[in-house]
């Protein structure tokens, strides 16, 4: 195999030479990465291919994992990392249904129970109108409305339980409701408002004569994403004559498909022919989980990738009054045995692993036992209870003047959520970490080779940009933690391209035995030195 050097020493005996096209690029005060073919970096092209998987790795505070892509931060030196949290296998989350992961990230999971007749809730879906537009986005529009006295649809939508014997108190068509021609009033939640109804129930006109009440007697409840194709969701055909000022029984159906229109279609009435109504009430579906917290957390394992973070920022959503907590676990070098709050001014132990059982703090101060005795339990307890609650502010104000954080060990970081029924559901898509490399050194080694002959003299030759006067070369033989040995000075043999170089050195007598063996190249951090490649042999 050639390698561009101008021509290596001859060696006796059998020879074996490895050539690896290697893909890193180490500029001024970069980060060493693992990116793709082309991928900019701060403002620099990699163009290497990892041929074979070369391992490269740093001394000290690297953070290069599969799958993992690092961004220039605009305006800062450093660089970005997004970790999505979409691998169910960094999670661990609590028993219950209460948290789903997608490629979306973290959100909680509400299970819509889609059979009416085991809602529990009995409040309104709609909100208390005051005129057809208003509150805005909602819009009630009907068929017709009975003009004199003024009769307007909005009114079934009032929630107002008590309307007087006034008609103008209610919704009155202004014709018979039929087969063919049936009336109907109709409710448009607006464009971002579709949800999910399974229950309702009609209340009566107020009137003293029961001529007059003319409550619905044959009528369906439709439902439509467009107001253009409409589903029936529930037929009612001889609804029981309704007294004045009564409501009628809860009717439900079977329904889990969210609906941003919804018809009540009027076939029949009782009494006049007219239909009269002084409330419609639709009932949102409730949800398996109606108020809930849940945990999970998400697992850093690594001893050396935090010691340059500069800060930790979540991607989250947290409508309406929703919320997400954290908490972080950061021993050094053990499984996470305590968790701990950012108060403001001091680290809060809130949960704990003493002598085999999890404990949780609570409001008094006071350590309890956790109920199922599991670090997620324990947890899960303990962000209860809101003076263990840090909130995604006070996550992302910790930062790299925390050093009992970012000293090297394992850290890990708990997520709670919690929200009920009628709230949208919390969601984290991923946290960004700000690493921060000024002062790291280029500490570049090789995968290990395995030789099948002793190992007793060696030549390196390397390609290289920019070369540092400090730059090092070693040749380690062993498996996991080789013993390095020092190469003597390198001298450049040729010019290969613009600006790379190629050197080379060499190592005799090293008496080493046949096996496993790497090579190393260190320079020191701000030089902006490349590594393009290099060439190995070595023999008898």
């Amino acid at each position: 195999m050639t390698f561009i050097t101008g021509g290596l020493p001859p060696m006796a005996n059998e020879i074996k030479t490895i050539m690896y096209n290697i893909q890193l690029l180490s500029m001024n005060q970069s980060f060493l990465h693992n990116l793709p073919s082309q991928t900019l970096v701060n403002g620099f092209t990699d163009t290497f291919e990892d041929k074979l998987g070369v391992d490269l790795s740093l001394s000290t505070a690297y953070y290069d994992e599969p799958g993992k892509y690092f961004t220039e931060l605009p305006g800062q030196m450093g660089l970005t990392q997004e970790i999505q949290i979409d691998q169910t296998s960094n999670i661990e989350r609590s028993d219950s249904n209460g948290l789903s992961i997608t490629s979306d990230g973290l959100s909680m999971t509400k299970t819509i129970i889609s059979n009416g007749d085991i809602n529990s809730g009995t409040g309104y879906a709609t909100p208390a109108m005051v005129s057809k537009l208003s509150p805005a986005p909602v819009v009630i529009t009907a068929s017709s409305e009975y003009a004199s006295p003024n009769c307007p649809a909005w009114r079934a939508f009032d929630q107002n339980e008590n309307h007087t014997t006034n008609p103008e108190e209610c919704w009155i068509t202004s014709a018979a409701g039929t087969e063919t021609a049936p009336q109907w009033i109709k409710m448009d939640f607006g464009p971002d408002s579709s949800i999910i109804i399974n229950k309702y129930s009609i209340l009566s006109r107020n009137s003293p004569d029961p001529a007059y009440v003319s409550a619905p007697r044959n009528f369906q409840l439709l439902g439509s994403s467009d107001d253009i194709v409409w589903i029936t969701l529930d037929s009612v055909q001889g609804l029981p004559e309704l007294p004045s000022n009564t409501w009628s029984d809860y009717l439900t159906f079977e329904n889990d498909v969210t609906y941003r229109y919804y018809k009540l279609q009027i076939t029949a009435s009782w009494g006049t022919g007219l239909t009269s109504l002084s409330q419609l009430k639709l009932v949102q579906a409730s949800c398996a989980v109606p108020t809930s917290l849940e945990a999970a957390i998400l697992f850093g394992t690594s001893t050396s990738s935090w010691v340059n973070i500069k800060n930790i920022t979540p991607s989250f959503a947290t409508p309406g009054s929703s919320k997400i907590f954290y908490a972080l676990s950061f021993n050094q070098g053990a499984p996470s045995e305590n968790w701990k709050i950012w108060n403001g001014s001091a680290w809060k132990n809130i949960a704990q692993l003493d002598s085999g059982n999890w404990r949780f703090l609570d409001n008094s101060g006071t350590w309890i036992n956790s109920t199922m005795n599991t670090t997620i339990d324990a947890l899960k307890q303990a962000l209860g209870f809101d003076t263990n609650q840090m909130n995604s502010q006070s996550l992302a104000s910790i930062n790299e003047n925390f050093s009992e954080v970012f000293e090297p060990g394992a850290i890990s970081i708990a997520i709670g959520m919690k929200a009920d029924e009628t709230q949208q559901v919390p969601s984290i898509g991923y946290f960004v970490t700000v690493h921060d490399e000024a002062g790291l050194d280029l500490d570049l080694i090789s995968q290990s080779y395995n030789a099948s002959i002793p190992i007793n003299k060696a030549y390196v030759s390397f390609l290289v940009k920019d070369i540092s006067p400090g730059a090092m070369l070693y040749i380690g033989v062993g498996d996991e933690a080789p013993n390095w040995i020092e190469l003597s000075g390198y001298s450049k043999v040729a010019s290969v391209s613009t600006g790379v170089e190629n050197y080379s050195t060499s190592a005799p007598d090293l008496e080493k035995p046949a096996g496993p063996f790497r090579i190393r190249v260190t320079a020191p951090a701000g030089t902006g030195m490349e590594i393009h490649g290099w060439a190995v042999n070595w023999g008898d």
